[in-house]
């Protein structure tokens, strides 16, 4: 007789929310993924200013491709993070450079769904928006 396959599903847990606002951060891991066959490059970030948001890690997507353009958002977010050194030609571009420093960043709460619905207000949960500046490292 064939055993059945599991057909139980965890549960991941909640994103967290946030007013939207400016916090200080540190990148603490990234990842890659797809979504709706893009790839992604999400970098997961510390709220590290004090409060009582402090802890929470939130994330901010970025589409990424084999040759990374000047037009896109992670070679915007990727130069502040190298200090304003844009890289030249060919040279790699790594997350790795947005490790051990302390960034302001700007959160945005997702309202919609990926099919542009609206989202219950129970299920919404924050993003980071925006890089502001680097403020240390």
């Amino acid at each position: 007789m064939k055993k059945e396959k599991d057909t139980d599903f965890t549960f991941a847990g909640d994103y967290e929310h946030v007013p939207d606002k400016t916090y200080e951060a540190i990148v603490v891991r990234y990842d890659r993924g797809e979504f709706y066959q893009r790839k992604k490059l999400y970098l997961w970030w510390k709220i590290i200013s004090i409060g009582p948001h402090e802890g929470k890690e939130l994330f901010m997507a970025f589409n990424v491709f084999k040759k990374i353009t000047k037009s896109s958002k992670y070679y915007e977010a990727w130069v502040l993070a190298n200090k304003g050194v844009r890289p030249k030609k060919n040279d790699r571009m790594s997350p790795k450079v947005f490790k051990d420093k302390i960034f302001s960043i700007r959160t945005r709460t997702v309202i919609s769904s990926k099919k542009q619905g609206e989202i219950d207000k129970a299920d919404r949960y924050s993003v980071v928006d925006e890089i502001l500046e680097l403020c240390a490292g």
